[in-house]
């Protein structure tokens, strides 16, 4: 699947008068707080107060008579499924929408208001699909998917469109992510819309959008770690910097801290995460506050960069595919080599609970080739055996070894996460 500027112009088009076309006005107490000129895109101000409109509407709209006629489906816990009840309801198209039974009752008493058919099913979002794929299938309806479709990634792109035409001088988009529909359609929207400017010469390659997620509109960390990398690249390519870096302090920030670590290898600056050389060099740095995960990633040779910040809770893995992905699409250098993986060994006992020694608590399960592990409230991450009797991890900088006594039920877990190593001690047997 895949989405171009002209899905964006065309989505424009068919949603225009039937979706509010939503002011971007300036943010006087953001700008205060983040020392740049802030503009909010005030979305709320759709009919059911979300930018779920523009995909649904796109969606519904390309549906022929026949495939309207059969009605459609939706899962969401609220936004979405207004967005979709409300204009199914303007087109004359049928729509059932599936929500978790958490689902507060005034989202589910709108959706049915705008005149949809509510089905409360599952603790979750998840469990809400796997029923609406049933209902779906039975009764022949059409998907209209919150986010994992062409139509609906292209309508919210349409929000970028708005965005720089109400304020060209835009050199930031900050895009919360969820599933990620919003995100994609902004991204491929701004990045095509216009040049970016880089030192006053306006690159080929189009704008760049930042996939950032500011919590309540006010944590602005990402940002600043954007503009703190650019100020390093710059001081060493010999530029003048806002910060008044000079090359000689930042290339000593650049340099192993450690013993036995050299350039060339993983090692670690004075306050940065180095990897590579010459031309693979690169260098970043992370961060946590307030539930909220930052990392950079900058490369100096290539005037490069980006910043990505997820919910800790919903996206701590999705931190390190965002930033594998887009170095994927600019053909940047790996952060760090995956090795080969092996066949799991059988008859080794990994499942069960762990602890550290400060408190936390992890989980181990057994799939058919790979190990699960379990943080509290993450997404489970896949663990790959290697020769060498270690574990790693491909979406996020993981490696695990088990240890113990009894080498068919070992003990003792090490996981070095991110270079930070925490050892931990399984419970009960």
């Amino acid at each position: 699947m895949s989405i171009t500027l002209t899905d964006v112009l065309s989505a424009r088009e068919v949603i225009a008068g039937h979706v509010v076309r939503t002011p971007m006005l300036p943010a006087p107490r953001l700008s205060e707080l983040t020392g740049a000129s802030v503009y909010v895109k005030y979305e709320n101000l759709q009919v059911t107060n979300s930018f779920k409109e523009r995909g649904a509407r796109n969606k519904l709209a390309s549906l022929s008579g026949v495939d309207r006629g059969r009605g459609v489906i939706a899962m969401s816990a609220g936004n979405h499924a207004q967005a979709v009840a409300y204009h199914a309801g303007k087109l004359g198209i049928p729509a059932t929408v599936v929500m978790p039974v958490t689902t507060p009752f005034v989202k589910v008493e709108a959706t049915r208001a705008h005149g949809a058919q509510v089905v409360l099913d599952g603790e979750s979002v998840a469990d809400a699909q796997v029923r609406a794929e049933q209902i779906a299938h039975n009764q022949h309806l059409i998907w209209v998917h919150p986010y994992d479709d062409a139509k609906v990634i292209a309508g919210q792109g349409t929000i970028a469109l708005e965005m720089l035409e109400d304020a060209p001088e835009l050199d930031m988009l900050v895009v919360p992510i969820g599933g990620g529909g919003l995100i994609a359609g902004n991204a491929v929207a701004a990045r095509a819309a216009i040049a970016h400017p880089w030192n006053g010469v306006r690159t080929q390659s189009g704008w760049h959008v930042y996939p950032e997620m500011a919590a309540a509109g006010l944590w602005t960390t990402a940002a600043d770690l954007a503009r703190l990398g650019a100020e390093v690249m710059r001081a060493l390519r010999g530029d003048s910097t806002r910060l008044g870096l000079s090359r000689e302090t930042v290339a000593e920030m650049l340099r192993p801290q450690l013993r036995d670590q050299n350039i060339g290898q993983d090692f670690v600056g004075l306050g940065w995460f180095c990897s590579g050389k010459d031309d693979g060099f690169q260098f970043g740095h992370q961060g946590w506050n307030e539930g909220f995960l930052a990392e950079m990633r900058m490369f100096p040779a290539r005037g490069q960069g980006v910043v990505v910040m997820v919910n800790s809770i919903q996206g701590w893995s999705l931190r390190g595919e965002l930033i594998e992905a887009i170095g994927r699409e600019y053909q940047w250098p790996r952060s760090r080599s995956i090795p080969a993986s092996t066949d799991l060994i059988s008859g080794i006992g990994y499942a069960g609970s762990y602890r550290s020694g400060d408190g936390i608590s992890i989980r181990v399960t057994q799939a058919t080739e790979t190990l699960l592990l379990h943080f509290d409230q993450q997404p489970a991450v896949a663990l790959f055996p290697t020769a060498s009797g270690e574990f790693f991890a491909t979406a996020i900088n993981l490696r695990a070894q088990f240890s113990g006594s009894d080498a068919a039920a070992p003990d003792t877990l090490t996981v070095i996460l991110s270079g930070k190593t925490i050892g931990f001690s399984r419970i009960g047997k």
